[in-house]
């Protein structure tokens, strides 16, 4: 069975930008799950921890998050491509999903970085998180069927300490899912930049 990564600087990046290509291919590929930070920083991230771990409990995939300094992931380069590549090297890793490398929050970026440094021979697909990407330029659109796009909303809402960030909303979800579905002539999809296509894109 095939395997993949999904990267995200913080606990609800992934969910945000593309949970549901990882629905999709759990059922058929190993999913693994990486989170660079647990943003304990944050007043209001108090309970995000066991929000992230209700989350990964659903979506049965194997997770791990590390403990890098929010906001200052880009310090941390080395530490970041040795788990990267402990990921790479004992498994065949044959897509990697992360944020944009355009994105303009310095972690995400900084991610993005260390992905395309480390998995040079894997297919890469970059997420949108919309209110960090002004620059989005989408060349691959995945379509969601109507079931996905609501488990989508269901397991971002479980990031209930989030709930007040405008983009973590249920219309701000479904808003971006539904603009992404009419410009590929689908109800709902995510869109993603690419990096690297290694192999085809059998997705």
């Amino acid at each position: 069975m095939d395997s993949v990564l999904f990267v995200g600087a913080h606990p609800d990046d992934v969910e945000t930008g593309a949970l549901g290509l990882l629905l999709n291919l759990s059922a058929r590929a190993k999913v693994h799950y990486l989170v660079m930070s647990k943003c304990q920083d944050i007043p209001r991230n108090t309970h995000i921890l066991d929000e992230y771990m209700e989350v990964t409990k659903r979506l049965h995939v194997s997770s791990q998050i590390l403990d890098l300094p929010n906001r200052q992931i880009e310090n941390h380069g080395q530490e970041m491509r040795d788990v990267l590549e402990r990921y790479r090297d004992s498994d065949t890793i044959r897509l990697v999903a992360c944020p944009s490398i355009n994105d303009i929050h310095q972690d995400h970026k900084a991610v993005a970085d260390e992905v395309v440094r480390v998995f040079r021979h894997s297919t890469v697909l970059f997420f949108e998180v919309p209110h960090s990407c002004p620059f989005f330029e989408p060349r691959f659109f995945y379509p969601l069927n109507e079931s996905t796009a609501q488990k989508k909303l269901e397991i971002v809402g479980l990031y209930k300490s989030q709930r007040a960030q405008k983009y973590v909303q249920a219309d701000a979800i479904l808003g971006t899912m539904r603009m992404r579905g009419v410009q590929c002539g689908s109800e709902y999809a995510e869109a993603y930049e690419v990096w690297r296509i290694v192999g085809g894109l059998s997705v």
